[in-house]
C-alpha cells in the first residue's frame, strides 16, 4: 500500500515508520515539505492510498496554551483538500 505520512520525523511518526516499513511510504516533513504550500502538498501526496496527518507545530498551540496557531489550521486544510483532490482513499488525522 502507498502511504503518505506528514510529521514523519516526530515521535509518533517514527513509531509508525517501524510498523509500516513493508509499505511504500512517502514521508512529508520540514524542511523538505512545507504543508503551508498547497501545490507542493498536492504534488507530493498524489498517488497515495492512505494519508496519515501528524504534522503540527506545538510551540504555540499545545495542551498548555489556549492559542490557535493559524499555520496548523492551514496545514490541516491543505492536507484535507489535497487528499480529496487526489482521491486518497483513507485519511487519518491525529492529534496529541
Amino acid at each position: 500500500m502507498k502511504i503518505a505520512i506528514t510529521g514523519a520525523k516526530g515521535t509518533i511518526g517514527q513509531i509508525l515508520l517501524k510498523g509500516l516499513a513493508e509499505h511504500d511510504l512517502t514521508l512529508l516533513d520540514l524542511p523538505e515539505n512545507d504543508l503551508l504550500n498547497y501545490e507542493s502538498t498536492l504534488e507530493t501526496i498524489a498517488g497515495n492510498e492512505l494519508l496519515i496527518h501528524l504534522a503540527w507545530d506545538t510551540e504555540n498551540e499545545n495542551i498548555n496554551s489556549s492559542k490557535i496557531d493559524q499555520k496548523n489550521t492551514k496545514m490541516y486544510e491543505n492536507v484535507l483538500r489535497a487528499a480529496l483532490e487526489c482521491g486518497v482513499k483513507k485519511l487519518i488525522l491525529a492529534s496529541s
